[in-house]
Formats: structure tokens, C-alpha cells, sequence
């Protein structure tokens, strides 16, 4: 599950009760902030019962002073400090362990509950503000009260990707960056963006072990990223030359394997289509932000890349996001998985031109 960054709600000047202050209302933090781990059992980061949930969702808790207290995802809203947007949210805390959050709405307030956190979420390269900035609202969303955290498309750090500077880890590229492309060559990286997750039993991300698909170096991506798989069993099986495959889809326990629970930094990359790109030598998929996409980015996140791309959350409008392959379900991968586990050759695709392999 998530690292959120948090600070008591007592050491701003923000209201300890009701939505957020209106656009061009300023408040000050007036202390740092720390880090706490939310543990989940759907990895849906819910907010209380007033608009979303009913009952709330006590299965979602952080440790504070030693216990595991249920809590929930308010509301969010975007302010401004140093030239720099942020994007908060209100984290209510069930502090005396009864089950209820404390909301004056349903049922009154809970008596002597007064604990409650501001988080920050955003932007999307993780800033932590200082104690101390004051900061102006630009946007407020009452009972913004979703966060996913399981479906994300990224590299994990340390991913070296195909770049006009030569092999690159992901986390050092930067928005203009030139990357190699198999459909469209050197295209300029528009958008990065990264989350620090804390994953569970069983959802972790996955290893593509160095060779298993003909990547130089273990690769690790998230479980629904997708690589492309080429070559005749590919074309017998689907009818087209190229398709696109979940990593999870392909792990056979071996060679392409899930990684054990733990802390992982995870890394979109976005262009002005969706790209496929090259990642320890082999092909895989860009950022593609689709409906989906849109609702596992924080708000600072979708707002950084609407004033980029204004139709990037528009399908087949502007910005072509279309994806650039066809995706393959998780019951017709197993064709795939069979190549894997018999070490048949996996096709290089789309090969780099030699002078830019040279170059990298």
C-alpha cells in the first residue's frame, strides 16, 4: 500500500472541520511532515460513508503511537506555494478505535475524536513542502474520496530505458528527454510521473528475469504493464504480428516471477501517443492515459497533464492515445507463458538501428 506523507491537522492554520476553504483562501503548515504506511486489504484507498462508502471501510489503518487506527480519504484539493502545486487531502482518523470516524454529518460528532492528518499527494516527482509555507487554494474537490493504488502502468527505479544519451535508469529522465520509439524513433518524453507504493503478499511487481524475453538486465514493471510479443506464434495465434501482454499475465514462476511484499518506487512515462519503447533492451509499452489511467493519477498528477495535453484523457482525440498494439486477455497469454517456460526465442522487436545501439 501507499507511503503518504502526512502532518497533523493541529499544526496548520487550516479549519480541523468541514470542506475545503475556497479558491484563493491561503492557510500555513507549521510543521514537517512524516511518513505513514496505509495497509488495505483492496487497495482502494476509500473515504468515509457520506458519499461513498457505507459502511465505512475499517480494514484500511495506519500505526499511530503503536496502534492500527482505521482511516479514511476525505476530501482533496490543490494549493499553491513557491511556485509550486500541490495536491492535499484531508485524512480523517479513527483515533479512540470505536469504528466511527467523527463526521458531524451522520449521527453527530464523536465525542473527544479530534485527530485528522493533511496528506500530500502531489505533485507528481514527490516534493514535501516545508514547515512553515503558506499556500493559496486553486482548486477544491469536496469528497474526492478515491485513491487506486493497483493498476498503475511504470517501470520500477532503476530500469534503464533507451534514451539519445544512451541506457538511462528511468528515474533520471526528465520531461523533453529524447527516447527511442519503435513506431515513431526519437520522440521527446513529455511527462514523468512516480509513486512510492508499499505492496502486499502476492502484488508485487514482476521480475522478468535478464533473458527471459531477451532483456539484458532484470526487469522490473509493474504487474499490468504490458511488453509486446511478436513473431509466428504470435501471428498464428492472434492474426497480427505484434500484441501487447500484461507482465502478470506472463509469469510462470520461474523466469518471469512476482516480488515478494515491500516498498517500490514506480515511474510513468508519458508521450504525445502511446509509444512502445525500450527497456534493458526489449520492447515495451509508454504510459497510455485512458479512463482508467486517469482515475489511479492523483489530481496534481491529471491537472499537470491536461495543461500539457489537453485531450490526452480523450481517446483517439488531439494527442492519439489509441494503443498501439492490441492487448492480449489473461486466458489467451497462455501461448505466451509456454514460450517463456520452454526458453523458446522471444522475438526482438523492432530492432534498434545499429547506430543507435552503438550511441547507447
Amino acid at each position: 500500500m501507499p507511503l503518504i506523507d502526512v502532518v497533523n491537522g493541529s499544526s496548520t492554520t487550516y479549519p480541523t472541520s468541514g470542506l475545503a476553504l475556497g479558491v484563493n483562501s491561503t492557510f500555513t503548515i507549521n510543521a514537517g511532515f512524516f511518513q505513514v504506511i496505509v495497509d488495505d486489504d483492496d487497495f482502494v484507498f476509500n473515504g468515509d460513508q457520506i458519499v461513498n462508502e457505507t459502511p465505512d471501510d475499517l480494514n484500511q489503518t495506519t500505526n499511530i503511537g503503536g496502534a492500527d487506527l482505521a482511516i479514511a480519504y476525505d476530501y482533496s484539493f490543490l494549493a499553491r506555494s513557491g511556485g509550486t502545486t500541490y495536491e492535499f487531502a484531508i485524512i480523517d482518523v479513527d483515533a479512540n478505535g470505536d469504528g466511527n470516524f467523527g463526521d458531524g454529518t451522520l449521527g453527530g460528532a464523536d465525542a473527544g475524536e479530534q485527530v485528522y492528518y493533511i496528506a500530500v499527494l502531489g505533485p507528481s516527482v514527490p516534493v514535501i513542502p516545508p514547515g512553515g509555507a503558506t499556500f493559496r487554494i486553486v482548486d477544491n474537490v469536496a469528497d474526492n474520496t478515491r485513491q487506486n493504488f493497483d493498476q498503475f502502468i511504470c517501470f520500477a527505479s532503476g530500469t534503464r530505458i533507451l534514451t539519445a544519451s544512451g541506457e538511462r535508469p528511468v528515474e533520471t529522465l526528465r520531461p523533453n528527454d529524447m527516447v527511442w520509439t519503435a513506431d515513431n524513433g526519437w520522440q521527446p518524453l513529455r511527462w514523468h510521473g512516480r509513486r512510492s507504493v508499499r505492496t502486499l503478499p502476492g502484488d508485487g511487481p514482476v521480475r522478468i528475469r535478464a533473458g527471459a524475453l531477451g532483456n539484458t538486465r532484470d526487469l522490473i514493471v509493474s504487474p499490468q504493464h504490458r511488453m509486446v510479443a511478436a513473431g509466428p506464434a504470435v501471428t498464428l495465434a492472434f492474426g497480427t504480428e505484434e500484441v501487447l501482454v500484461a507482465a502478470l499475465h506472463l509469469v510462470d514462476g520461474q523466469y518471469i516471477t512476482v516480488e515478494a511484499a515491500g516498498q517500490v518506487t514506480y515511474h510513468h512515462l508519458l508521450f504525445d501517443r502511446h509509444e512502445i519503447i525500450f527497456a534493458e533492451g526489449i520492447a515495451s509499452e509508454s504510459f497510455h492515459p485512458g479512463v482508467q489511467a486517469e482515475e489511479l493519477l492523483t489530481m496534481a498528477q491529471r491537472t499537470e497533464i491536461r495543461q500539457l495535453m489537453p485531450a490526452a484523457f480523450q481517446q483517439g482525440v488531439g494527442g492519439d492515445h489509441t494503443l498501439s498494439r492490441p492487448c492480449v486477455r489473461r486466458a489467451e497469454a497462455a501461448i505466451l507463458r509456454q514460450m517463456v517456460a520452454a526458453r523458446q526465442h522471444w522475438p526482438i522487436v523492432a530492432c534498434v538501428p545499429n547506430q543507435v545501439a552503438k550511441a547507447a
